[in-house]
């Protein structure tokens, strides 16, 4: 974990690993909704959207808490 207010590359690689988990739990999501894969550009790029949300979420989680996960204290 990174220091207050600052990333390192772990944080990138885990919420790298955190939208591509979202990206799956959204396309499964998807098929068992609708019963089919997602095909149209706009479906995918809804998928690619809800990945990006969630990765650039956890850089900003890891951006506001210190090395011991406390928000808004430094370390």
């Amino acid at each position: 974990m990174s220091k207050f207010l600052s990333l390192n590359w772990s944080d990138f690689l885990k919420g790298s690993l955190v939208a591509l988990i979202t990206a799956l739990v959204t396309s499964i999501t998807n098929m068992l909704d609708s019963g089919l894969f997602p095909k149209t550009k706009q479906e995918w790029i809804s998928i690619l959207v809800t990945s990006f949300t969630a990765w650039v979420s956890y850089l900003l989680k890891n951006l506001i808490t210190n090395v011991n996960g406390e928000i808004l204290k430094k370390d």
